[in-house]
């Protein structure tokens, strides 16, 4: 767990050399920082499956605002994430045919830059999966603190792995007044195998022309840079569907049975004002395995102050 806690400190707050051509992380030149907390009791009010999750993303590099750079490794984004998955009812040790206990914690780089009219990003991440991550002890000293009952079903949880995972996405911006039209294509290879296809749509002045990074879980367009200092109010709202040929979060091994096809939707709102800013969105996330009962909604949630 040390090494984890260490790793992410590395990605969050390093400060390295900069080469040339290369968006090494320095304090000098950070182009933006994005946040985002999700947790199903801020959606549909349960405790279950995809329930929680924070990311936290800094990009380095040169200024965007009037567009990508031309070539890669120029705008490097590294993000570190963490995430809990569990089972519906958390008091049951052994959750089968219940999807199983993992916390996972992912660190990557990824870079972003414009070919044609296109936005390509790629990169990676290493993702640690199972009690290494320290997440069911963290989950079950908030529990206790709140007063609930802790996670029992972690005693059966997936056990420790490091899975190293790519992915690439290649979209393409359509703008018309204050309305950004994205429609996108993802594939994924390592902790979960996916090809992934989509579109959002941000409405309004200033924040449509700012630049976003997708969060992993629910697929949310997250504003790393703000264009403008001007107070704005915006709209956001998209959806996609993914083939996804194998997930290590749903082990055969263990007999679970992927569905090939994951569906998602969301919507949310966004603030920003000189010295504050608010983010809350919804999404829907399809079934993903044979056996889940139900669907769900998550709430997700980024509150900043600017000092």
């Amino acid at each position: 767990m040390r090494l984890v806690l260490i790793a992410i400190a590395g990605i969050t707050q390093a400060s390295a050399a900069s080469a040339e051509g290369f968006a090494f992380p320095n304090l000098e030149n950070v182009v933006g920082v994005s946040r985002l907390f999700s947790n199903d009791f801020i959606g549909d009010g349960n405790d279950r499956w995809r329930t929680g999750s924070y990311e936290v993303s800094v990009t380095f590099g040169d200024h965007v605002l009037d567009g990508l750079p031309a070539i890669p490794f120029e705008l490097m984004q590294y993000r570190a994430r963490a995430e809990i998955i569990a089972p519906e009812d958390l008091s049951v040790a052994n959750p089968f045919p219940d999807r199983a206990y993992a916390g996972v914690i992912g660190l990557g780089a990824f870079t972003h830059y414009e070919r044609g009219n296109y936005n390509v990003s790629y990169g990676g991440e290493l993702v640690f999966v199972g009690p290494q991550t320290g997440l069911d002890d963290f989950q079950d000293w908030a529990h206790d603190r709140l007063g609930i009952q802790g996670p029992t079903a972690a005693a059966t949880q997936l056990g420790n792995k490091v899975y190293p995972t790519a992915q690439g996405e290649l979209s393409r911006d359509v703008r018309f007044n204050n309305t950004l039209v994205r429609p996108f294509a993802e594939a994924q290879v390592g902790i979960e195998s996916y090809a992934r296809v989509g579109v959002d749509a941000v409405f309004g002045k200033n924040i449509s022309r700012n630049f976003f990074v997708r969060e992993a879980v629910t697929g949310h367009l997250v504003t790393n840079v703000r264009h403008s200092d001007d107070r704005s109010f915006g709209f956001m709202m998209g959806g996609d569907v993914a083939y996804v040929r194998d997930s290590n979060l749903l082990p055969e091994s263990r007999g679970y049975e992927v569905r090939n096809v994951r569906p998602r939707a969301r919507a949310g709102f966004l603030y920003e004002g000189e010295n504050a800013g608010l983010f809350y969105g919804v999404t829907w996330l399809g079934k993903e395995f044979e056996g889940q009962r139900d669907s769900q909604v998550t709430g997700s949630l980024n509150v900043k102050f600017n000092f």
